[in-house]
């Protein structure tokens, strides 16, 4: 159910943009974005859940410092159970 409404979520925005998932977890969004097309990256507080959801997503997961010290900018943020 959950992974149905964001799919439908994903398929709502234009393809290819750069997304940020803040709080991403263990990184099943960021999967599903990638697997959309969408050039995504993840910010996640813990550190283990972090290296988590890099190897369960194929995308860079950082920490909120790092994030905010690269100065990138996202087509789409999302914010799920934050």
């Amino acid at each position: 159910a959950v992974e149905t409404r964001l799919q439908a979520f994903l398929e709502d925005l234009p393809q290819g943009g750069q997304l940020l998932d803040f709080g991403c977890g263990t990184g099943g969004f960021l999967k599903l974005a990638r697997e959309q097309g969408f050039s995504a990256q993840g910010v996640e507080l813990d550190q283990a859940v972090r290296l988590l959801a890099e190897r369960n997503s194929g995308c860079a997961v950082r920490s909120l410092d790092d994030v905010e010290a690269s100065g990138d900018r996202f087509d789409v943020i999302h914010l799920g159970d934050v």
